[in-house]
């Protein structure tokens, strides 16, 4: 996801210290961990939406990240099965999203 932005030496690091990490952890506790995070992300939004704050809006994007690296954490530790199905799943959760844009479009 925000690897896409890394250069390649950043990339590599970024890989190589969450497989450590989730090494060290364990699944479920950064599972448990993910689901602490998105209900920062959460309240983080929330706050936001009261008062617009460059502040909130940083601590928004720490909070995202914080997501984003979990995520990369726990798929990257899943095998390709785990993997794959949750790309299936994106994807079809992608296509049901564009027809619903394109039965908007065509059909009022």
């Amino acid at each position: 996801m925000i690897a896409k932005f890394m250069s390649r030496d950043e990339r590599a690091f970024f890989d190589e210290s969450c497989r450590q990490i989730i090494k060290h952890y364990g699944d479920e506790d950064q599972v448990e961990k993910l689901g602490e995070e998105c209900a920062e992300f959460t309240r983080a939004l929330f706050r936001l939406h009261v008062k617009d704050t460059s502040e909130r809006r940083e601590n928004l994007a720490e909070e995202f990240a914080d997501i984003c690296v979990l995520v990369h954490q726990i798929i990257g530790a899943a095998d390709k099965g785990p993997g794959r199905h949750l790309a299936e799943i994106a994807l079809r959760k992608v296509a049901r999203q564009l027809d619903r844009i394109d039965a908007e479009v065509n059909h009022g």
